[in-house]
Formats: structure tokens, sequence, C-alpha cells
């Protein structure tokens, strides 16, 4: 939890790990690699909007939450690769913003 409080920017896949967000500095950055296959087992309009308990959970703690939509991710069996690009993307502009 010790680097969780210290994180200007914390990447992660939907999941309890996130909880540890908790813990982040108000205004620090919290991505959420989102499970948005079509055969999801969650409720597929919460995942398609990329809504999770993390963004209240963001929200309640003054974090900056960005769902990252992974289209071949599932919540339950194997799940495909996510997409580096759009990761390395998104840390160019959080990069570029500070």
């Amino acid at each position: 939890m010790v680097c969780f409080s210290s994180a200007e920017l914390t990447v992660g896949v939907e999941g309890a790990g996130l909880t540890n967000a908790l813990v982040m500095p108000r205004g620090a950055t919290l991505v959420n690699l989102h499970p948005a296959h079509p055969n999801s087992s969650f409720s597929t309009l919460v995942s398609a909007c990329g809504q999770s308990y993390f963004w209240q959970l963001a929200l309640a703690s003054g974090l900056d939450y960005h769902a990252l939509m992974m289209p071949e991710f599932t919540f339950s069996g194997p799940s495909g690769r996510v997409d580096v690009g759009v990761l390395q993307q998104f840390i160019a502009e959080f990069n570029m913003a500070k």
C-alpha cells in the first residue's frame, strides 16, 4: 500500500487490486483497464460505459478516474491482450498535461 499512497498515476485491470486506490493521494490519476468483451459476464451496459465500482471510489477519494475499454478482455475465463498503443498514448497525454 505504500506504493499506492505516493502514486501520481496507477494503471490496473478491473478487480479487487484497484481497491488500493483508497490510499492514493487526492488529485492522483487512476486508470482502469476495463474488460469490455461482448460476452462479459458483468452487466453489459455497465461494461460498455466503462462504469465500475472504481469510478465511484475514485470520485469519493478525489481521484481523476479513466476507464480504458479493452474489447478483448472478459471478466471470466482467459482474456485477450491490452492494446499497448492505447495505453502508451494515454500515458503520453498524462505526462504532457503535467
